[in-house]
């Protein structure tokens, strides 16, 4: 938050993404981010990378990119815990959290999430 109490961005990030570099989806691309917004990678060593090419419904005020919301991450040990976190800011820095999630993986009939 700014002085003022409004809104400021902080980052946005891609966790799942195939690759180390910003991303930028702007505008002619492929599941196109219509708000030209910059992307940064966020991974972990113990994180196993999955992603779908089926349709991602995404049709809401956010507007994400599908190309985005069709990557995630999963751990690579199934019962450790992911954690992701912010360094290197004051103790007294507020934020606000928008969390995404889709719907990537076909499960069978018995699995459950």
């Amino acid at each position: 938050m700014t002085e003022s109490g409004s809104l400021q961005t902080f980052l946005r990030e891609g966790i799942g993404s195939f690759s180390n570099q910003s991303l930028r989806y702007g505008s002619g691309v492929y599941g196109a981010d219509i708000f030209d917004c910059i992307w940064l990678p966020y991974n972990s060593e113990n994180w196993s990378h999955i992603r779908t090419n089926n349709s991602i419904d995404n049709d809401n005020e956010f507007k994400l990119p599908e190309n985005v919301m069709a990557m995630a991450s999963v751990p690579t040990d199934p019962d450790a815990h992911m954690n992701i976190s912010l360094t290197g800011l004051r103790i007294t820095s507020r934020f606000y959290v928008f969390l995404h999630f889709s719907e990537i993986q076909e499960l069978d009939p018995n699995d459950t999430r």
